[in-house]
């Protein structure tokens, strides 16, 4: 993995920067991964694990306005030998994957090569929880509203390909269990179209 990091930044660095640039009124594709933590309502414990998006959007004709469409897919876990704020012998475990998908608005500025945005949106998001207590496994499957804000920077090596680094924080809501604050720190890959 670590030969496969080298050989690729040794790729980015060898593209033309004298094109790197952003055009006004292309449309960008962008493939994320990274870390995430999450706060269900009424919980003691964050819970952890890695989030993956998969963005596409558009931007105006003046560069400095975009909207899209994200999906995603998050996993977060946590183990605990606290119950009822007692200990106990057996480890419990709780975990989420969750499927968000987001329409989102960014407002973009900065120079042609490093573009910062701040944004927002709202969708839908599909949730599955896992729980484990004293050998008991339960599994429950549920849905709801989420809701956020973004921030980030796609940094261009050329006209079609750049990174981006993005910060997103959400609330997801669910109608049978707790709802719930999660953040995630992405980078990516991404690629400029016109």
């Amino acid at each position: 993995m670590k030969r496969f990091s080298v050989i690729l930044f040794m790729l980015l660095l060898s593209l033309n920067l004298a094109q790197a640039q952003h055009k006004a009124g292309s449309s960008l594709l962008m493939l994320n991964v990274g870390f995430t933590t999450a706060t269900p309502e009424d919980n003691n414990y964050d819970l952890s694990g890695n989030a993956f998006t998969l963005s596409y959007e558009a931007s105006n004709l003046d560069g400095d306005l975009a909207g899209g469409v994200s999906i995603g897919y998050v996993i977060t876990s946590s183990d605990s030998t606290i119950s009822s704020g007692e200990p106990v012998d057996r480890v419990n475990t709780v975990s989420y994957d969750v499927l968000p998908i987001l329409l989102y608005g960014r407002y973009m500025f900065g120079s042609d090569q490093l573009k910062g945005y701040i944004g927002a949106g709202f969708g839908i998001q599909f949730s599955n929880a896992h729980f484990i207590t004293n050998n008991v496994q339960v599994d429950a499957k549920d849905s709801g509203l989420l809701i956020g804000g973004m921030a980030g920077i796609n940094y261009f090596f050329n006209e079609k390909v750049f990174i981006n680094g993005n910060y997103n924080l959400s609330w997801m809501s669910n109608s049978y269990y707790k709802d719930g604050m999660v953040q995630n720190f992405t980078v990516g890959l991404g690629f400029q179209f016109f």
